[in-house]
C-alpha cells in the first residue's frame, strides 16, 4: 500500500489553448515524483502524448462527490476564461478541494 497521496489533479489540459493547460503540462510530471496522481480535463479532447501516455486521464464529467472522496485531495486549476474553466469551476463549487 503506497503513503504517497492521491490526488485528482482538475482543470484543462493540453491540447487545449489555454495557459493553465501548459502550466499543468509543465508542473505534473515532477510533482507525480511526490504523489499519485490522476486528472481530469475539460473540453471534447482528451490529452494527448506524454500526459496522455503517463497519467489516468478522465472527463470532469465523471468526477463527482463519491469518486472525489477516494482521493487525499482534489486539486483545482482555474483560470479566467470559461471556455476553459466552466466545467472545472462548477465542479469545484459542488466538491470541494483546494483551487
Amino acid at each position: 500500500m503506497s503513503s504517497r497521496a492521491r490526488i485528482a489533479w482538475v482543470g484543462p489540459l493540453p491540447p487545449a489553448t489555454s495557459g493553465i493547460a501548459d502550466y499543468s503540462a509543465d508542473l505534473l510530471p515532477e510533482l507525480a515524483t511526490r504523489c499519485d496522481l490522476e486528472l481530469y480535463h475539460e473540453g471534447g479532447e482528451a490529452p494527448a502524448g506524454e500526459i496522455a501516455a503517463r497519467f489516468v486521464c478522465r472527463s470532469v464529467a465523471e468526477l463527482d462527490e463519491r469518486t472525489a472522496a477516494g482521493y487525499d485531495h482534489v486539486v483545482y486549476q482555474i483560470g479566467n476564461s470559461p471556455p476553459h474553466h466552466a466545467a472545472t469551476y462548477r465542479r469545484a463549487l459542488a466538491t470541494p478541494g483546494v483551487v
